[in-house]
């Protein structure tokens, strides 16, 4: 007969948090609709070369992903901007 050692019974806690935590995650996205399409704002329009004002590039990303969620990619540029309106159910990858 074998004894339950802490590192055993440590394994199997981990390993029941990570299936409830990976459950967790699906039924989220199920629930809420939640996707991970990225939208770089250069395929909005922006430039990032700090000349552009870049508000309309990076507002159309935004609201593109407002209603199902996702990933708004700012990426390396300088960008003049002014108020940018955010909604919930993004993110933002700078």
């Amino acid at each position: 007969m074998g004894l339950i050692t802490n590192t055993n019974m440590e394994s199997g806690i981990i390993r029941r948090l990570s299936i409830v935590l990976l459950v967790l995650t699906l039924c989220s996205t199920l629930i809420f609709g939640i996707q991970s399409d990225e939208h770089n704002i250069r395929e909005f329009g922006a430039a990032g070369d700090g000349v552009k004002i870049e508000t309309k590039a990076i507002q159309a990303a935004v609201d593109k992903c407002a209603a199902a969620g996702g990933i708004v990619i700012i990426p390396k540029g300088r960008y003049i901007t002014g108020t940018i309106y955010e909604s919930s159910l993004k993110t933002f990858k700078i």
